[in-house]
């Protein structure tokens, strides 16, 4: 298998980025309407780690890197919250194989 990829813009100099390089819930919990919700809360820890942690200045951009192993409607609950495709690539897949539920 042929995974497809997105990646984003990388950040301005002196801002932050979120990214979450791996999101999916396991195959007794899809199809329920938990996507959305789990994923509306990893991008609200995303956007407020600032105020979480001070120190840390504005998330100026939240990635989600994401593959062809996900789901159908995968694609449809991301733009629901928001987020856009920027690009994507093919890539070989190597190494391990992945777990198959």
């Amino acid at each position: 298998m042929v995974p497809e990829r997105t990646a984003a813009r990388p950040c301005r100099p002196g801002r932050r980025c979120g990214r979450a390089r791996y999101f999916g819930l396991l195959p007794a919990f899809t199809g329920r309407g938990l996507g959305g919700h789990v994923l509306a809360d990893v991008l609200g820890r995303a956007w407020s780690l600032p105020a979480r942690w001070p120190e840390l200045p504005p998330a100026a951009r939240v990635w989600l890197h994401t593959c062809s192993l996900d789901s159908p409607r995968a694609l449809s609950n991301y733009r629901a919250r928001g987020l856009e495709v920027y690009r994507t690539e093919q890539v070989e897949q190597g190494g391990a194989a992945l777990p198959t539920g």
